[in-house]
């Protein structure tokens, strides 16, 4: 329970920082935007956002996504907020994040990965709802609190990483995303923030 506590407090630190950063371009949700399901992008999907980050959808597997970077490099989420590497793939609690969706306001869960021996604990939080503005447009959001931590692991200096992620239901993407990596769920870091550019596929988000 400390260590759960301890993550869900590193991604409030982490997000009072984004906070700061993002005010003048977000507000309060004046309302609930009300449960969100998770969406499955269809193959063939691009999102690109500022700094360079671009993911295209190769293919889904329930709600795992494999996606490839501007570099053709592969990429992987599972329910979208769990990172995950599709050359050495991790187990994932998909159980508690299906739990996790509808999004709704003060939901949270704590999920267990485990490769091999290995185990790994990511602690998710929907924490309010902001409308906010990017390059892609204006959208109303959740915004959504993670932290990915190492539980037993063979590298000591595997380190946590905290995200904050806004969510459009509208759009069933995140359009602002910021990261910080660390070596523990307490240390400040410098945050790594990427705006939605552009969604392009398939499946145009008017048809959402």
């Amino acid at each position: 329970m400390i260590r759960i506590r301890s993550l869900f407090l590193a991604a409030s630190l982490v997000a009072s920082n984004v906070a700061g950063l993002a005010a003048q371009d977000s507000t309060a949700a004046p309302v609930d935007p009300g449960p969100a399901p998770f969406v499955k992008p269809p193959p063939g999907t691009v999102l690109t956002y500022t700094g360079g980050v671009t993911q295209r959808v190769d293919s889904v597997n329930g709600m795992r996504v494999v996606f490839s970077d501007g570099r053709g490099q592969p990429g992987a989420t599972v329910g979208l907020f769990v990172i995950d590497n599709p050359r050495n793939p991790r187990t994932v609690d998909t159980q508690k994040l299906e739990a996790f969706w509808p999004l709704r306001l003060g939901r949270e869960t704590v999920v267990e990965l485990t490769r091999g021996q290995e185990r790994w604990q990511v602690a998710l939080r929907v924490v309010g709802a902001e409308k906010v503005t990017v390059p892609a447009g204006t959208y109303l959001t959740y915004v959504i609190e993670g932290a990915q931590a190492p539980k037993l692991v063979k590298n000591p200096r595997t380190p946590t990483t905290v995200t904050t992620w806004w969510y459009s239901p509208e759009l069933g993407a995140v359009v602002r995303f910021a990261t910080t990596t660390n070596g523990g769920p307490l240390a400040a870091g410098a945050v790594r923030r990427h705006e939605l550019l552009t969604i392009r596929g398939p499946r145009a988000p008017a048809d959402r």
